[in-house]
């Protein structure tokens, strides 16, 4: 597999590199990667989570108005980062 990294990554990767940090391109892309991977997975089991309490909440009869899910959302939203918007 070949990739191309943007050139506002390159002078990135070229500091890692630079510092001691990876011996190689690969090992930097590769660390990179580990990184989305585990916080995929940390998302996907908050967002489970989270979608659990919301139907126990339903079950209780403990619903937020639209305005208060609106706010929540908003909140949530902004602690997301750019990609996930």
């Amino acid at each position: 597999m070949t990739v191309t990294v943007p050139a506002t990554l390159e002078n990135f990767v070229q500091s890692q590199l630079e510092n001691g940090a990876f011996s190689n391109t690969e090992d930097v892309v590769a660390a990179g990667l580990q990184l989305l991977r585990q916080q995929e997975a940390t998302w996907g089991a908050s967002s489970r989570e989270k979608i659990e309490e919301g139907w126990s909440q339903s079950r209780a009869r403990q619903l937020l108005t639209p305005e208060q899910a609106r706010a929540s959302l908003g909140a949530l939203k902004a602690t997301l980062p750019q990609a996930r918007r």
